[in-house]
C-alpha cells in the first residue's frame, strides 16, 4: 500500500530542482480510498497569490484551478490529476491549503 506521509528527501530534492516553497499536496483515490494520490506545485508568485487569496475568500474553487492549471509538477504528480476531472477536483480542493496556510499566517501578525 502507497503511504499518505510524504518522504522528506522526495521534498527536499524537488525544492532543489523548482526552488523553496513546492507545496506538496495528497488526496485519497476516489475509487480506492486507501490509495494516496500525490500532487507537487511549483512555489508561487505573489500576484497569483492575492487573486487566489481573494478567490478563496469568497469560496471559489477557481483558486485552486488556477493553480492547478499553471503550478502543478506535472513530470511529478500523478498523472490523472491531468486526465481526469475527479483526480482535478481532488487536486484543486486540495492546493488551495498553500493559499488558506498563507491567509492564516498573514493574520496572526
Amino acid at each position: 500500500m502507497a503511504s499518505f506521509e510524504l518522504d522528506p528527501q522526495r521534498l527536499s530534492d524537488l525544492e532543489a530542482k523548482y526552488g523553496k516553497g513546492v507545496y506538496p499536496f495528497c488526496f485519497a483515490d476516489p475509487d480506492e480510498p486507501e490509495t494516496p494520490i500525490w500532487g507537487f506545485v511549483k512555489p508561487l508568485d505573489r500576484a497569483t497569490k492575492i487573486r487566489c487569496a481573494d478567490l478563496i475568500e469568497k469560496g471559489a474553487v477557481g483558486a485552486g484551478a488556477m493553480i492547478v492549471d499553471g503550478f502543478l509538477i506535472k513530470e511529478e504528480s500523478d498523472p490523472r490529476i491531468l486526465s481526469d476531472d475527479k483526480y482535478y477536483l481532488g487536486a484543486c480542493y486540495s492546493v488551495q491549503g498553500c493559499i488558506v496556510v498563507a491567509i492564516n499566517q498573514f493574520k496572526k501578525k
